[in-house]
């Protein structure tokens, strides 16, 4: 199984949430017999037909809702994110989702550009010599010594740990740091969330899903090119792989979906899972969020990757335990232990062994 969690930058719309919390009460255990099942929900909570079916369409692009036996459910990572939405909402304000670009002579930090972040908290950012992208939604910043990115993570945390937990709902919070929306009457924001894009059916078909990505790396609606049910046909025939059971696995996964009579489209979530492994992020990223506890402890959140050496597993699995979405969970008495856990990690990395003698190396 192919698995790799990251920092994922959504954007969020108050419609989005409320429709998302009432499919997973009414469908978490059951199946999704008809889609007027889904519009009628969305109707008793104001929304009109086409911001439902707008989500709803969204919900299959984003590996939500996959077919099942005929009928349609909500996927695991459906339910998992849907209840992460929620039950982590009180740490958007002040953790510090960071990730970590690895390379030879510099590590690049970088953190989305989200809503929640003040003027006056992107101020200070400015000052610490962040540099701002607002195409690519994100801050970044070059590191060149262990003692630089101490001091970069003790600046994070000065800058947001000391911000108080949110205790209104997701909605309110959308509301408050977002944009209006005057076509749909509602509110949306670009908000942070420790995601995961996993695959069962990755292994074993990666030979159909290379050929597949060679010919389009986009969902359909993104520009990516339709799959013919014979073109998947062809290439079932030339890996040796029974068309109906890569058809089912690829979309009861969530990797590919029907878009008309024998016509599919890959999904967004095996865009995004493409991107990553040709991306070989396994090689030189890392993703974590730093969160403070009461009492001045930290919680350290680190995203895991199933291509990662067995090194770096090793070091990432040493005193943590798994939860939702493929993260570690680490718990610290003081921010120091936080910085040094993640050097411990970034010194892990196999690219130590071609560099040895790079000038981050920890004496």
């Amino acid at each position: 199984m192919y698995y790799i969690a990251l920092n994922v930058l959504h954007n969020m719309n108050s419609s989005r949430v409320m429709l998302y919390r009432e499919m997973r009460k009414h469908f978490e255990n059951q199946n999704i017999n008809s889609d007027d099942e889904v519009f009628e929900l969305g109707r008793k909570l104001g929304l009109a037909d086409h911001v439902i079916k707008y989500e709803y369409d969204g919900c299959m692009y984003a590996n939500f809702i996959v077919p099942q036996n005929g009928v349609k459910r909500l996927s695991e990572k459906a339910k998992v994110d849907f209840k992460l939405y929620d039950s982590e909402l009180k740490y958007k304000l002040s953790e510090v989702p960071v990730t970590f670009d690895i390379y030879p002579e510099f590590i690049e930090t970088k953190m989305h550009r989200v809503d929640t972040i003040d003027r006056v908290y992107e101020e200070k950012l400015m000052e610490e010599k962040w540099s701002r992208n607002k195409t690519l939604q994100r801050y970044k910043k070059k590191i060149n010594s262990f003692s630089e990115l101490e001091n970069t993570i003790c600046k994070l945390n000065g800058a947001f740990g000391e911000r108080e937990e949110y205790h209104k709902s997701l909605e309110e919070l959308i509301t408050a740091y977002g944009t209006r929306r005057i076509h749909t009457k509602d509110s949306t924001a670009w908000i942070n969330f420790r995601g995961c894009y996993s695959s069962k059916s990755l292994n074993n078909f990666w030979r159909v899903y290379s050929h597949i990505f060679d010919y389009t790396d986009k969902a359909i609606e993104w520009g990516g090119e339709p799959l013919s049910l014979q073109y998947l046909s062809e290439l079932c025939d030339r890996e040796e792989k029974n068309l109906k059971d890569f058809l089912v696995a690829a979309m009861e996964d969530g990797m590919i979906r029907k878009i008309g009579k024998d016509m599919f489209s890959i999904t967004g979530h095996a865009a995004s899972i493409h991107k990553c492994i040709s991306s070989k992020y396994h090689l030189n990223r890392l993703s974590v969020i730093i969160r403070r506890k009461k009492k001045q402890r930290f919680i350290l959140l680190i995203g895991e990757n199933s291509l990662y050496s067995q090194k770096i597993k090793e070091v990432i699995y040493c005193d943590t335990k798994r939860v939702e979405n493929y993260w570690r969970l680490f718990e610290a008495d003081t921010l120091s232990d936080v910085i040094a856990k993640i050097m411990d990690i970034i010194t892990a990395f196999d690219i130590y062994e071609d560099y040895y003698y790079w000038p981050l190396i920890r004496t």
